[in-house]
């Protein structure tokens, strides 16, 4: 805290402001921006980029699904995990492919 002296001579404290919360939807946001100009995305920008969870990601990834790249970080590190944004496009597209649309009869 400061202590500003103020006109009637009686001095004045200051806190500093609150810290600001993150915001996730601005974060995204952010992020989502940059995707469609990188050739390689991050574990969260391909969640971004596909609307998908973590976890989801996760199973699509272990069952062989969709292709990724482990990358090394620094020693003792957890590999890193990279995704081709033309392979991520490419999965939706034979995804999208095989669901034929439904008819609904009224």
């Amino acid at each position: 805290m400061t202590a500003i002296k103020t006109h009637n001579g009686f001095p004045e404290y200051n806190a500093p402001p609150p810290p600001q919360k993150k915001n996730k939807e601005r974060e995204s946001i952010e992020v989502s921006c940059d995707i469609s100009l990188k050739p390689v995305l991050t574990e969260k920008e391909a969640c971004v980029f596909l609307g998908f969870s973590r976890k989801y990601m996760y199973d699509l990834r272990s069952s062989g699904r969709i292709g990724f790249y482990k990358m090394r970080g620094k020693e003792r590190s957890k590999p890193v995990i990279r995704y081709r944004r033309e392979q991520l496009l490419d999965f939706m597209r034979s995804e999208f492919e095989e669901e034929k649309p439904v008819k609904l009869k009224y």
